[in-house]
């Protein structure tokens, strides 16, 4: 559930990217980090939670016009860019206040008011794989989202989630509606603050969107927006991609397979809720040799691909034990169940205009999850807001992210 084709691609081709762009004119950076509103304040009225905002990069058109080309994406930036690390105050999932971290993306010389966007990452289990973390010296900024957006005239907020940057002492509350939604909006004031204190001036439109658990997060965070904060933000446009909106029926699909590609969204899932919700109920979920293994997987320090997946098994009976699985298949496993069933996104009515990104081939996230999701809304009276968009049917969960983001930017570009 992580990151597009722009990222994984100029990752490769890194080395090459940072001598290109010394030839535009200097590295990601640009410029030595500058500190903007670095005084600390525990204020959380909706308008005063921000914390600090430090500049952690630069990229110039030209820089973002040598990595969208290395990367094969067609677009062509307008803007040049500056990156800061925003340190905001939001609530974890217990509802205790805490700083929490994210990017904001400013285009330099606009020329008229801009549009505000919040856009949502995929799955990681690296604590510094967020946006707001400064580039190697020497490198460029990479992050795909925040460059695509920003370089096109849209003020890109990028939440890291509790658990990663200024909150990476915590762990993560992976695809816990409440906490996620709020991440985002906290940010999203976070960064109305730095805007109005900066004379950066917004238009009134609001974006947002997300890929894989970025879908996840941008629909919980559309939900609380509308149920709870229409008055402070307008949504003029949502896009949620690839995410488990019913999730109840993710997990039970993938408990009644015997065999599951990327074991360690599961295991991260059932691993988050046990500790949100104090179950305590791991010992009896997993197989010893596993369950010993969760709280070192997931410490941070473990790439999910390279270092969780190849430590857990892809055969479900090797990994679960054989009642806690026939207790999920069947009428068991009541308390995870009922906590899983609370943060399933669908059974809703969106009053904003929605996207529902998806392709037909994911493998990771079932593309029923984007059905089932669109069908619930249109019976709930919401069809004239929503629609269902497959951009590559036979894509894959990581063929189809890229082709899913640039999607949303298309339609965005045309409402901005």
């Amino acid at each position: 559930m992580g990151e597009w084709g722009l990222g994984s691609v100029i990752r490769l081709a890194v080395v090459v990217a940072a001598i290109a762009l010394q030839g535009c004119g200097g590295g990601g950076d640009g410029a030595e980090p500058a500190a903007v509103n670095t005084t600390p304040t525990v204020n959380t009225a909706p308008t005063e939670n921000l914390v600090s905002a430090t500049q952690i990069a630069s990229v110039t058109k030209a820089q973002a016009a040598v990595l969208f080309t290395l990367a094969q994406v067609p677009l062509v930036p307008a803007y040049d860019v500056k990156i800061y690390k925003i340190v905001y105050r939001t609530s974890d999932a217990s509802g205790a206040p805490i700083n929490a971290s994210g990017a904001l993306v400013v285009p330099q010389n606009l020329a008229a008011p801009a549009p505000l966007l919040s856009s949502q990452h995929g799955t990681t289990t690296l604590k510094s794989d967020v946006a707001s973390t400064a580039p190697p010296a020497g490198l460029p900024y990479l992050n795909p989202e925040a460059l695509t957006f920003g370089t096109a005239g849209y003020i890109t907020a990028l939440p890291d989630y509790i658990g990663y940057g200024e909150s990476g002492d915590r762990f993560h509350p992976y695809l816990h509606a409440k906490s996620l939604a709020g991440s985002v909006i906290d940010l999203l004031r976070a960064a109305k603050t730095f805007c109005a204190t900066n004379n950066i001036a917004l238009n009134g439109k609001l974006f947002l969107e997300g890929y894989s658990e970025g879908g996840y997060a941008t629909m919980a965070a559309t939900r609380e927006i509308q149920e709870k904060h229409a008055a402070e933000f307008a949504i003029t446009a949502s896009a949620p991609m690839a995410g488990p909106y019913d999730l109840s029926t993710s997990l039970l699909d993938v408990m009644n397979s015997s065999s599951y590609p990327s074991p360690g969204f599961v295991a991260f899932a059932f691993w988050a809720y046990d500790r949100v919700y104090a179950l305590n109920i791991l010992g009896q979920v997993f197989m010893p040799l596993y369950a010993a293994k969760l709280d070192s997987l997931f410490d941070g320090t473990h790439d999910l691909s390279t270092g969780i997946n190849p430590a857990l098994s892809t055969d479900l009976a090797t990994l679960f034990k054989g009642q806690f699985l026939t207790d999920f298949r069947d009428g068991g496993a009541t308390a995870l169940k009922a906590r899983i069933q609370e943060n399933n996104l669908y059974s809703w009515t969106p009053a904003v205009a929605m996207r529902l990104i998806h392709c037909k081939g994911d493998d990771i996230v079932a593309f029923k999850n984007s059905q089932t999701a669109f069908a619930s809304f249109s019976s709930n009276g919401a069809k004239r807001f929503v629609q269902l968009v497959v951009p590559i049917p036979a894509g894959t969960h990581v063929s189809c992210a890229e082709p899913a983001v640039l999607a949303a930017k298309s339609w965005f570009d045309t409402l901005k």
